[in-house]
């Protein structure tokens, strides 16, 4: 994540497969060298690839890609919250905060 504005998430399979995109496309666009267009065009792929990931981890089951296309095309005020809402959106369960459990 980059001052709250802009992030690349990472994830790799179980198999090795290893993937990344953009998280706020309006602002990776302007602090990279791809046009809005072309990480818009990467979306679907992106979203196919993160639903794969949830899968492999146990979740995601019932997600339908395009919810999270959606969040893919988000612009947030703050990358750390669309972050948060990708990880729901894949079926992923709330953090427990350690300095509250048991």
């Amino acid at each position: 994540m980059h001052d709250s504005d802009v992030a690349v998430m990472s994830g790799m399979e179980p198999g090795g497969e290893q993937w990344d995109m953009w998280l706020n496309l309006r602002i990776a666009a302007e602090v990279s060298d791809c046009p809005l267009a072309e990480l818009d065009s990467r979306v679907p792929g992106d979203a196919r690839r993160a639903l794969a990931w949830a899968r492999s981890a146990g979740v995601g089951d019932g997600v339908d890609p395009t919810t999270i296309e959606e969040a893919l095309r988000s612009d947030r005020t703050f990358v750390e919250d669309l972050y948060d809402a990708l990880l729901d959106r894949l079926g992923f369960p709330l953090a427990v905060d350690p300095d509250t459990s048991c």
